[in-house]
């Protein structure tokens, strides 16, 4: 089940490095920048919940 954790988290990762890397090679008011520094936003936060989530659910043993 560690494995599973850990690919996930990993997985994670490169999709925030992705989208942090795309927010900041655009243009300074593109609209794509604001999109991605959402999106990595909302990864970390879905990151955070699913990391608890799992967590909780590995203690119920």
């Amino acid at each position: 089940m560690q494995f599973i954790y850990t690919v996930l988290a990993f997985g994670w990762l490169l999709l925030l490095v992705y989208l942090m890397w795309m927010a900041l090679t655009a243009k300074k008011h593109d609209s794509r920048r604001i999109r991605h520094l959402a999106y990595a936003a909302l990864s970390v936060l879905a990151a955070t919940l699913l990391a608890t989530t799992l967590e909780h659910l590995a203690n119920l043993d």
